[in-house]
């Protein structure tokens, strides 16, 4: 059977900024395709009976409610499966880096729930009806909040998540992720570093293949056998990413952020975005508009 493409997603956390984000949506479409990032994300979904859940090997089908901790470069989606998209529902996602606390602070004894929690994510961690009832109304209320306050209501979020009752750990603990861009080959990594770090620039596939010391035909052949992508696709998605977080990170028009990525060309850039998004770039960015808060 063949297997889903699996992409590791730029967020629109920005790394030298940005504390955490909040999305608060209201939606009637899963599109987004088994992905992978080194951030935390919260996920809570209402009204989204019929949804199916993927967080590594777990797939399920998620009922009327919906809340869920992902720990870094765990592969995970949301998809359509059973879900009755003539209807509405609320989704509402919180992403932080791993340093938004310091090791030392999360060893006091005051975190040690929170450490726990944060260590067990890595296998993905589902939540009850009961813990959802008691915790909705602090992610309800923390897109709310402004500044310092937002930070505090985070810390309480993350406290209620860590001591709840009813918590279910859903991917297989066999199936743990290589290393810390989530490949399972170092020399993919290094590559996908590299890529990441000159995406708005021409990037050939032979500055690649010497920059991981292979030839050319030994290193495309190990991309598309590691991502099932070839080179262009691979680096293409690196680039849709940041204009991702451009579209909803940014004042920047369409034309100006399809250069900055590296594309030079619109059609083309407008046709691939949108075979990676499902919506073209204008619809992505009215999509997210007024529902990104940062903090």
């Amino acid at each position: 059977m063949k297997q889903p493409l699996i992409s590791c997603e730029v967020t629109a956390l920005n790394d030298n900024q940005d504390t955490f984000l909040v999305f608060d949506r209201v939606k009637n479409d899963f599109i987004y395709p088994l992905h992978f990032h080194p951030e935390y994300e919260i996920n809570c979904i209402l009204d989204g009976p019929g949804v199916q859940r993927v967080m590594g090997d777990s797939i399920e089908e998620i009922t009327d409610v919906e809340l869920c901790i992902v720990g870094p470069n765990l592969y995970h989606a949301w998809l359509p499966g059973r879900y009755d998209d003539s209807k509405l529902c609320r989704e509402i996602t919180i992403q932080f880096n791993g340093d938004i606390l310091s090791q030392t602070l999360l060893e006091k004894q005051i975190f040690h729930s929170i450490l726990d929690m944060l260590h067990r994510s890595t296998q993905g961690i589902a939540f009850g009806r009961e813990s959802i009832k008691e915790i909705l109304p602090i992610i309800t209320n923390l897109a709310s909040k402004k500044g310092f306050e937002s930070f505090i209501e985070l810390m309480r979020l993350l406290h209620a998540m860590s001591i709840a009752p009813d918590q279910r750990q859903l991917a297989n603990v066999s199936f743990q992720v290589q290393n810390t861009a989530g490949f399972a080959d170092e020399r993919i990594e290094v590559a996908y570093n590299y890529m990441k770090a000159h995406y708005a620039e021409k990037i050939k596939v032979e500055d690649v293949a010497q920059c991981v010391r292979l030839s050319t035909v030994t290193f495309t052949r190990l991309i598309k056998n590691r991502t099932g992508k070839s080179f262009i696709d691979f680096l293409n998605d690196i680039r849709i990413g940041y204009a991702s977080r451009m579209m909803v990170d940014s004042t920047k028009t369409i034309g100006e952020i399809c250069y900055a990525c590296g594309f030079n060309n619109i059609s083309n850039f407008n046709r691939l975005f949108k075979r990676r998004k499902g919506l073209t770039p204008s619809e992505y960015r009215h999509t997210y508009q007024g529902s990104r808060i940062v903090y």
